[in-house]
């Protein structure tokens, strides 16, 4: 059996664990720096937030919406954006107003970016692939 398989064969399934973290910025609307708990989003979720981005007609990508990828992401990765109490607080009909009314462009590239790097391979340096 690959070593891979024998790895897996040894753990248990509550070992598996969704990565998640904290992401400190400064918000310059709120006038704070605010720790927003991320964690990564599932493969088919990203998937699912891709393709609704995705203008496609007959076939050719129109165009995408860069915007709705980002607001999208942010809302599956950080998941306080939508509680609606919060949403309620802010006077935020949905999760996507409320990250309008809270963050500021670089602020949402800067979450956006946090959240696609929970997301992301983990390169190990010094290993070589093996046959």
């Amino acid at each position: 059996m690959s070593n891979v398989i024998d790895q897996l064969l040894k753990m248990d399934l509550n070992e598996i664990e969704v990565p998640k973290g904290v992401h400190k910025m400064y918000c310059k609307k709120l006038g704070k720096e605010l720790e927003f708990e991320i964690e990564a989003i599932d493969a088919e979720k990203v998937a699912e937030i891709q393709e609704m981005s995705i203008d496609i007609t007959k076939g050719e990508i129109n165009s995408i919406d860069t915007y709705k990828l980002k607001v999208e992401t942010i809302a599956n990765g950080c998941k306080m954006f939508k509680n609606k109490e919060l949403q309620k607080h802010f006077k935020a009909l949905n999760h996507r107003e409320l990250i309008k009314k809270l963050l500021l462009s670089g602020e949402m590239d800067s979450l956006n970016e946090a959240i696609n790097n929970l997301n992301s391979v983990t390169e190990l340096e010094g290993k070589e692939a093996k046959n």
